[in-house]
C-alpha cells in the first residue's frame, strides 16, 4: 500500500488465487484504488504498508523487508481495515458477502 492505494504484482509470478481476488474485490468495494504491475523490491521497501495474502496466510502484515521497517513496521490502518473486513466475511458476520460462503 502506497499513498492509500493497493499495488499488487501482476499474476505473472504468482497464483491468481481466491484469497487474492477476494482482497482485491474488497479493496475496490472500500474505494481503495487497486492496480496490478510488475513491482520492484525498492517499491516494496518504500511502501507505507504491506501484507501477504493467501489461503493459509489469509492477510498477514509485513513489518520488515531486508531488515528495514515497512512504514512504521507495524500493521497499518488500511491493512488492519482490510483484514478486519476479511475476518468478518469468513466468519459469516457480514451480510453483504454471505453469498460467498458455503456452509457444510
Amino acid at each position: 500500500i502506497k499513498d492509500g492505494a493497493l499495488r499488487t504484482p501482476a499474476p505473472l509470478s504468482l497464483l491468481p488465487g481466491i484469497t487474492r481476488n477476494t482482497v482485491m474485490t474488497l479493496c475496490k468495494d472500500m474505494k481503495i484504488n487497486v492496480s496490478e504491475a510488475k513491482l520492484k523490491l525498492d517499491e516494496l521497501c518504500k511502501a507505507d504498508e504491506a501484507f501477504y495474502v493467501g489461503t493459509a496466510a489469509e492477510i498477514t502484515p509485513i513489518g520488515k523487508v531486508n531488515g528495514k521497517p515497512v512504514g512504521s513496521g507495524e500493521p497499518g490502518p488500511l491493512t488492519t481495515k482490510i483484514s478486519k473486513l476479511y475476518q468478518e466475511i469468513i466468519h459469516g458476520e457480514n451480510d453483504k458477502y454471505k453469498g460467498w460462503l458455503t456452509h457444510a
